[in-house]
């Protein structure tokens, strides 16, 4: 008779793709990210002893554990893959902050098979679908968190109207640097030509936390007095603007000018000239 070799081909297909429609604009923490990992018997085996791992890495950053839950795919409930069965695992993940602020994660499934000879075979997944075996032969599916920084300053004086004016009265200024973006601002500095010699310093209010970083949400409150002089009252106003300026966690530098009295600003055009906080003498 007829000798006929079958030979066995052990292939796993393993995929992961990433679902961020629910996402805010711009993106926030608490936002939900699914991935659905599919994992496909395309060779001619059965495959059994089914296991799966799932690394969550931020840009940069270390890897966690995320616990993918099985959804679908085993027709027969044999608790093998068998030959021509996708196998289907989802796992939700929160964002947080700090994803934020790194710029994006990239996510690795690990699916582990033993083959009909109790051979263990590993296939990490990929976008596209991996099928290679062996430890580093997969991609992370990457997503990218855009960065919106963002601040909004808002100024107020004690006096809008000084009437009469001596040399030597008294401005007392507040200003408020408010992180109303999505990323956190790992410094900022505030300056303001009209009262130079002030030491602006975050302990003035704000900094809850006392990171020295401006949070997400977080207000940090300035004080600054200016003292006004004889050429004041001849030119019959003083004006007062300043600026923040922010450098995030991910993204551009950003300044932020004052507004007029009580407006909250953000603009990043200098209004001097008559836009900014005003009192008149």
């Amino acid at each position: 008779g007829t000798s006929t070799s079958l030979s066995p081909s052990p292939r796993l297909t393993v995929t992961k793709t990433a679902d961020t429609s629910g996402f805010s604009s711009p993106v926030t923490a608490g936002d939900t990210i699914t991935y659905t990992i599919t994992a496909e018997n395309t060779g001619n085996v059965v495959l059994d002893n089914v296991n799966i791992t799932d690394a969550q890495t931020p840009t940069g950053g270390s890897a966690s554990s995320l616990t993918p839950t099985y959804s679908s795919g085993d027709t027969d409930s044999d608790s093998a893959i068998d030959v021509g069965e996708t196998w289907t695992w989802t796992v939700s993940y929160n964002l947080t902050q700090a994803d934020i602020d790194a710029g994006g994660l990239s996510n690795l499934a690990t699916v582990t098979v033993d083959d009909p000879n109790d051979t263990a075979i590993t296939v990490e997944s990929s976008a596209s679908g991996n099928a290679t075996t062996g430890v580093g032969n997969g991609t992370g599916t990457s997503t990218s968190l855009s960065p919106s920084p963002r601040l909004t300053v808002t100024k107020t004086a004690d006096n809008t109207s000084i009437n009469p004016a001596s040399a030597g009265d008294t401005i007392s200024y507040t200003i408020t640097v408010k992180n109303t973006g999505n990323v956190t601002f790992t410094s900022l500095s505030l300056t303001d030509a009209l009262t130079s010699d002030e030491a602006w310093s975050a302990s003035d209010g704000g900094d809850v936390d006392g990171t020295g970083a401006l949070n997400v949400g977080e207000t940090w409150t300035f004080t600054a007095s200016y003292a006004i002089t004889s050429s004041d009252i001849t030119s019959g106003s003083v004006e007062n603007v300043a600026y923040a300026t922010g450098v995030p966690a991910s993204g551009s530098n950003l300044t932020v000018y004052s507004g007029a009295q009580g407006v909250a600003s953000t603009s990043t055009s200098d209004p001097s000239g008559g836009g900014g906080v005003v009192t008149t003498l």
